[in-house]
């Protein structure tokens, strides 16, 4: 009797030994799968170079900005001037046209707009600034007749061709007793609204202009809100402030608050953002439904989603990507054409040289779930990199040779797995 229990007993342990070994050999599998997907799945890319320079050989040639269209401005000095061109990427040196020529020292800021035929520039001209649309397709400027006051920025619809612009008014009693009843201390823009042939401008409200969506149905304003009492040292604000309000205490200031809203194509506000105070960087997704949003002191960056309804439109938080360190950036994001992914540069900053020490190209799917890496941390890239109309991304290098030589290049990056990744 006694060894038959005892032979069951030794059944048993076997049996209980068979299944840890089992469940050992079973998880040691279902970990070797997860660890082989994980380092197994990276993007695979093929890298192409569209142009090439080098200092020593071209030692007056610049590359100002690139567009999704693979289109081009750079300038180049001769003497004691310098033009600035448009040309396309492929046609470097063969095919370009003078957009505008100045002093050696005449630097514009160009920007490529929503609508592909429309370029905008500006540059300061004594101490006052001057903002410019260029239109491609005609090699000339658009002007705007009858705008009102200095007009500080243009943004063209890239529909209706319509043109938001932000101007300093004079600040006749009118215009003045317009901003007190808003309760504004420190006087902000005005925005105008005017159409394709720069007649008919109409008021919109006091803020600041942001650019159109791509369909061209909303575009975005910076509003400022109610300010409150706060010590500031700053004294160009004091200067301001004291020009627009001279019996106000020299020191006794208001915070600068600002909250960012969306109007539609005519004029009308539809949603403030609430919770998104002092934006900074705005972008809208190819489709007009989404916009990628930082706020200032803010790491990282939100995905806001946009829907449309019968009501109205909504806005809401898909994500918001944020690695929880202060001494790593996530800078410049843009969302993809197709809108499934994010493109953005991982910075790390060193607190020794106050600077941006380490860059890494990264990419990412739209709730920020998998982050990939596609260039080097010690790569540099001078532009924000670019999704082209496409899908391939467009960035710009400049990497530092021998003898204090540079080498500028514009490269193509094609991710051929990138369905995979983000599976």
């Amino acid at each position: 009797m006694t060894s038959m229990k005892n032979e069951e007993l030794r059944m048993k342990k076997e049996t209980t030994n068979c299944k840890n070994i089992f469940s050992i050999i079973l998880l040691f599998i279902s970990l070797n799968v997860f660890s082989q997907n994980t380092i197994e799945i990276k993007p695979q890319i093929i890298e192409r170079q569209l142009l090439l320079y080098n200092n020593k050989e071209d030692i007056n040639k610049d590359i100002v900005c690139i567009s999704p269209q693979r289109k081009m401005i750079f300038s180049e000095v001769s003497g004691n001037k310098i033009s600035y061109y448009f040309t396309s990427i492929e046609k470097f040196t063969t095919d370009k046209f003078t957009i505008v020529r100045g002093g050696k020292n005449f630097s514009p800021q160009f920007q490529f707009t929503s609508d592909p035929n429309l370029i905008t520039y500006s540059y300061s001209q004594k101490d006052t600034a001057q903002h410019i649309i260029y239109d491609i397709r005609f090699r000339s400027r658009v002007n705007i007749k009858n705008s009102v006051g200095i007009i500080n920025a243009y943004y063209v619809s890239p529909k209706s061709g319509n043109v938001l612009y932000e101007a300093n008014e004079e600040l006749t009693p009118v215009v003045k007793r317009r901003k007190e009843i808003a309760g504004l201390k420190v006087i902000p823009p005005s925005i105008y609204i005017t159409d394709a042939e720069g007649d008919h401008s109409r008021f919109i409200t006091d803020g600041f202009a942001g650019d159109w969506s791509p369909d061209g149905k909303w575009f975005l304003v910076k509003k400022p809100k109610l300010y409150s009492d706060f010590e500031r040292q700053r004294t160009e604000v004091v200067k301001r402030s004291k020009r627009y309000f001279p019996d106000e205490k020299e020191k006794t200031l208001f915070d600068v608050t600002q909250t960012l809203w969306v109007y539609s194509a005519i004029g009308d506000p539809l949603i403030e953002f609430v919770n998104y105070d002092m934006p900074e960087y705005i972008r809208w997704s190819p489709q007009s439904d989404k916009l990628i949003l930082r706020c200032k002191e803010d790491y990282g960056f939100s995905v806001i989603e946009i829907n449309e309804t019968s009501a109205g439109i909504t806005v809401k938080e898909i994500t918001h990507f944020d690695n929880g360190n202060p001494d790593i950036d996530m800078n410049d994001p843009l969302i993809s054409p197709d809108g499934k992914s994010i493109l953005f540069i991982r910075s790390s900053w060193n607190r020794g040289w106050k600077q941006y020490d380490k860059e890494e190209l990264c990419i990412a799917d739209i709730i920020g779930e998998n982050i990939f890496s596609l260039t080097s941390q010690n790569e540099r890239v001078r532009e924000y990199p670019l999704w082209s109309d496409d899908g391939t991304i467009l960035l710009i290098r400049d990497d530092a040779t021998f003898n204090n030589e540079r080498e500028v290049s514009v490269v193509e990056l094609i991710i051929q797995n990138i369905e995979e990744l983000f599976k």
